[in-house]
């Protein structure tokens, strides 16, 4: 048996591939059970992020696990993983124990160092938990993973400066429109990275803060802790032209926002700037919608620049972070190892 991951991220594709390849919340339960109906998969966990899509897995047989879970992976692209090559990366065994523990720590995170992805690893594994797709394997590498990330946290200066895409995001609607303060913000989606957001923006100093979600109860339980409004979702087009800033994060499966829906409104702001920043996946704003004038229209991958202006720092605190994880990686090789000889 082998540890295997496959998978795809920020490094390796754009959004507009990431996205096809995207499990929602809904979708995951079944997906894992389907995960481990795949032969020569024994135990799977189901990772799947705005930056990342990826399968952690225990397999009987390499070839056939990996030629398999690269088609279960992209079950919704058209010529399916020969359209994909080049995309999809395969790691197994000790490297597939490294990138979980760089995953999980943030290293190898987009935004590096940043903190949303453990708490995100941390749920897909207890969605396959509750879907009965871990073992002993999967079970132990997991919390492993965990610890190491905490403990990386702890040694290593990685987590300073911008530690989160909603930080990110909300530094970057900052520089193009001259400062935060008395800007009104309408937030689409209740969901962590809505509430990263809205307190980011809030200790910038907007002036009001919209929240409309799917579910009213979410968006009122999120308005009132950021001293809000919450809007039904049906009724959000009424307030966008009272908003300069629209962060938008939902689970749709499609465009939530169109070129079409959004150029009349910008007749009724007579063209004053509105700020779009779409951190969701798969995407909630037609790119279209960038072609209007005034319009700012930015997703997940264009946050990349900004990115890069902070990365020293935490870059010089990477060798460090490396070493620990090794050190960590090569503690529970020597478990599977054991684990392996005994089966």
């Amino acid at each position: 048996m082998n540890l295997i991951t496959v998978g795809i991220s920020h490094k390796t594709a754009p959004i507009e591939e990431r996205e096809a390849l995207f499990f929602s919340g809904k979708e995951l339960p079944s997906a894992l059970q389907r995960l481990t109906e795949v032969p020569a998969v024994q135990e799977g966990v189901i990772l799947s992020t705005c930056n990342r899509v990826e399968i952690y897995g225990l397999i009987s047989d390499t070839k056939e696990g990996e030629e398999k879970l690269k088609h279960f992976l992209c079950r919704n692209v058209p010529g399916r993983v020969g359209k994909m090559n080049g995309k999809l990366y395969t790691f197994l065994d000790d490297e597939s124990v490294i990138h979980l523990f760089k995953v999980a720590s943030g290293v190898d995170s987009m935004v590096v160092g940043e903190s949303e992805i453990l708490g995100q690893v941390k749920q897909a594994y207890q969605e396959a938990v509750k879907a009965q797709t871990t073992g002993k394997v999967m079970h132990t590498l997991f919390q492993k993973s965990f610890q190491t990330a905490k403990m990386v946290r702890q040694q290593t200066g990685i987590g300073k400066g911008f530690v989160s895409v909603s930080s990110v995001a909300v530094s970057l609607a900052k520089k193009i429109l001259g400062g935060l303060a008395d800007r009104k913000v309408m937030i689409l989606g209740a969901g962590e990275m809505s509430q990263l957001a809205a307190k980011t923006l809030r200790d910038e100093g907007v002036s009001s803060i919209v929240v409309s979600n799917r579910s009213y109860d979410r968006a009122q339980e999120l308005a009132v802790l950021f001293n809000g409004k919450a809007v039904h979702f049906e009724e959000y087009p009424r307030f966008m032209n009272q908003v300069d800033i629209i962060i938008s994060s939902t689970a749709a499966p499609h465009f939530i926002l169109s070129k079409k829906t959004v150029a009349p409104l910008m007749k009724e702001r007579k063209q004053r700037p509105l700020f779009l920043l779409d951190i969701a996946v798969p995407r909630d704003i037609d790119p279209a919608v960038n072609e209007l004038d005034n319009v700012y229209l930015y997703d997940i991958d264009d946050l990349e620049g900004i990115v890069k202006e902070n990365v020293t720092y935490r870059e010089g605190q990477l060798v460090l972070c490396y070493s620990l994880i090794e050190q960590k990686s090569e503690r529970f090789m020597s478990w599977f190892h054991q684990i392996r000889s005994s089966r």
